[in-house]
């Protein structure tokens, strides 16, 4: 488990809206720093649409634990680089498991 829900956090940096469609719940919340605010799904995969994806992602400093059965947390601070620019931020991500595999149910960002 651990490193599926990992991989799993890395291909939403990396990859495009299939990946958002795939692995986000029908009522995730994703907050971003301003002025993205709290996104419901919906706007998430308009935002992403067409969006350049992260060319590479390091995440750092990861720490799991779950809560319950069915539930993980993720927390790690991410440097992001795209178009020769860089992005850092600590992260927080909620994963449930679903019939259907993990769902991304909560993910927070604060810029470092």
């Amino acid at each position: 488990m651990h490193d599926e829900l990992w991989d799993l956090e890395r291909r939403l940096w990396l990859e495009g809206r299939e990946a958002y469609v795939e692995l986000l719940a029908e009522d995730a919340l994703m907050t971003f720093p301003m002025p993205g605010g709290p996104l419901d799904r919906a706007t998430v995969l308009d935002s992403v649409e067409g969006t350049t994806r992260w060319e590479a992602v390091a995440m750092d400093d990861q720490l799991m634990r779950s809560p319950a059965k069915s539930v993980t947390l993720l927390a790690y601070s991410a440097e992001a680089r795209r178009e020769g620019e860089g992005y850092a931020a600590g992260c927080s991500s909620l994963w449930q498991m679903t019939e259907s595999g993990w769902r991304l149910i909560h993910h927070q960002q604060t810029p470092l």
